[in-house]
Parts: structure tokens; C-alpha cells; sequence
């Protein structure tokens, strides 16, 4: 064969090649937000990512700073794990939800406490300080060591709309105090200020009679390989994913992978694998409920 059919023999082959490959391969996608929900992200990647020659650079930082930094252009994806609220529409309102799944937050304890059940009112007499010593809820003689999410993260917000407190950040971000809404009794007692979930799943199970509030599909991944933290039930109802899904557990939430407009490209298409068979395979296996 000639040199110039041989050369022509390439360009065929890599014109073909190149009309085989589907639209959206190769690209970049830089994600960021919730904790809870970079679990998902991570894994779809990892499925997505080498199958179709696409990069990814996942952060976290909490629901707010995904939905900020989608927002204003400095990432494709934002991560929450809440709606949207009115205030960021209203300043931002070309975003838009991807709802890949859903989750519960749930009341961490160490396991050295002993406590397997909590009630509403227990629980928020607990971060309000007003039970210090959990001897006073039928446990041992162990001080309570209050652990909190730092502002910013939807699970901190969700738990303070369940248990009707409020959160104020104090000496510089290292600790909150709590009040009952709509009243200025600010309490003495302090949590830690935690980031990620992660964190908190650690801190609890490494702090002898601490009390924390994360993800049930972290806790439950954390407590199975652990065994060093406990999901007490909460007025009656466990932490289960069944619960979730049947909507009897208090504190629920959806997963949401947002865009600032309608989802396109590289971006839309990893959004339309998480919300496949195989990316709901994926949410299911992180402990969450998929929407399908």
C-alpha cells in the first residue's frame, strides 16, 4: 500500500472513531457543596468519569457554598442536600434542581451512653442545656458533650427547624449556643462546631458521652463499620432508610444536584447517569433513597 492510501486509511479510521464516540465524551466537571451528598458525586464519577474520558474535581463545603458557587459560575455542579430557598431564587433565579435522591438527619450518640431512644422534647432540652448529664434521662453518670454543624451546612438548618432552637456561632466559629426559637434565652452551654460529616461521625464516636446530627446514610455506613456510635430512635421511629422512604422519620430532605440554568452538555449528562438505573443504584448503595 501507498504512503498516501496509508495515510488516508488513518483518517478514515480515526474520523470513524471519532463519529462512534457520543457527543458529550471528554470534559471537565468541577462539582462542589454538601457533605452529604459528595458521597453520591464521588462514586458517579468513578462509574462516569473513565467510561466516557471525563475529569472531576469534587469539593465540599456545605449546601450554601454549592449553591453560591454554582451560582456565580465558579463550579458546574452545586451540591445541596435541601431545596433551594426563596432567598437564594430570588437572587439567583436561573437555578435549577436535580433531586437525585433523598436522605434523613438523625441523632448520633457514643456508644458508651447507652441510650437507644430520645424524644423531641428530650432532645431539644438536651442542646439547650438544660440536661447536662445524661444519668437525668435514665443513662450513666457521663456529662453531655453537645457537638453542632457549622453555619452554612443544611443539616445544622434542618436540625434546628426540628428541634425549634436556634444556632449563634461564638468564640470565632469554634463553638454555638442555642435558644428556643423566636426567644433571646441564649444558653450557657456550648457545641463544638463541626464541618462535614464526617467529622461528626468522628468526634462522637471518639468523645465519651457526646450527642451529635449528621446524615442517616452516613451514620448508618459509619455505625456498621464502626460499631462505635448508636442511632437512637426518635419519638418512637427509627433511623432507617425505610423510614426515609415512607416519609415517618421527622427530619427528611432531598439530594440535590443543581445548575445555574437547565442542565447541558458534560454537566446534564452526568446528572441524567446519576438518575439512571445504575446511578440509583449508586444512591441506594450509600445508605440514601432513590427518586426511582
Amino acid at each position: 500500500m501507498s504512503r498516501k492510501k496509508t495515510f488516508a486509511a488513518v483518517i478514515t479510521v480515526v474520523i470513524a472513531i471519532g463519529l462512534a464516540l457520543p457527543a458529550w465524551a471528554g470534559g471537565f466537571i468541577h462539582i462542589a457543596g454538601s457533605s452529604t451528598v459528595r458521597p453520591i458525586s464521588q462514586a458517579a464519577a468513578a462509574k462516569f468519569g473513565p467510561a466516557h474520558g471525563v475529569k472531576f474535581r469534587i469539593e465540599g463545603g456545605g449546601s450554601s457554598h454549592g449553591v453560591k458557587s454554582v451560582a456565580t459560575g465558579k463550579v458546574d455542579i452545586g451540591n445541596a442536600s435541601r431545596n433551594i430557598k426563596k432567598s437564594e431564587l430570588a437572587k439567583w433565579p436561573s437555578l435549577v434542581p436535580h433531586t437525585v435522591g433523598y436522605d434523613g438527619v438523625t441523632i448520633i450518640l457514643n456508644k458508651d451512653v447507652g441510650i437507644t431512644a430520645l424524644t423531641h422534647d428530650q432532645i431539644q432540652r438536651i442542646y439547650m442545656g438544660e440536661i447536662t448529664n445524661w444519668k437525668e434521662i435514665g443513662g450513666p453518670d457521663e456529662p453531655i458533650s453537645l457537638i453542632a454543624k457549622e453555619e452554612g451546612r443544611s443539616t445544622l438548618e434542618l436540625f434546628l427547624k426540628y428541634a425549634g432552637i436556634e444556632g449563634k456561632e461564638v468564640d470565632g466559629g469554634k463553638h454555638m449556643v442555642h435558644a428556643r426559637k423566636g426567644t433571646d434565652g441564649w444558653s450557657s452551654v456550648k457545641a463544638r462546631i463541626i464541618g462535614a460529616n464526617r467529622q461528626a461521625l468522628v468526634q462522637v464516636a471518639n468523645k465519651r458521652g457526646a450527642i451529635g446530627y449528621v446524615s442517616i446514610g452516613d451514620a448508618l455506613a459509619f455505625a456498621a463499620k464502626t460499631g462505635k456510635i448508636v442511632l437512637p430512635t426518635v419519638d418512637g421511629v427509627a433511623a432507617t432508610v425505610a423510614n426515609v422512604k415512607n416519609r415517618s422519620f421527622p427530619i427528611t430532605r432531598p439530594l440535590n444536584m443543581i445548575t445555574n440554568g437547565p442542565a447541558a452538555g458534560v454537566a446534564k449528562d452526568f446528572i441524567d447517569f446519576c438518575l439512571s438505573p445504575e446511578g440509583q443504584k449508586i444512591v441506594a448503595k450509600k445508605n440514601f433513597v432513590p427518586v426511582h
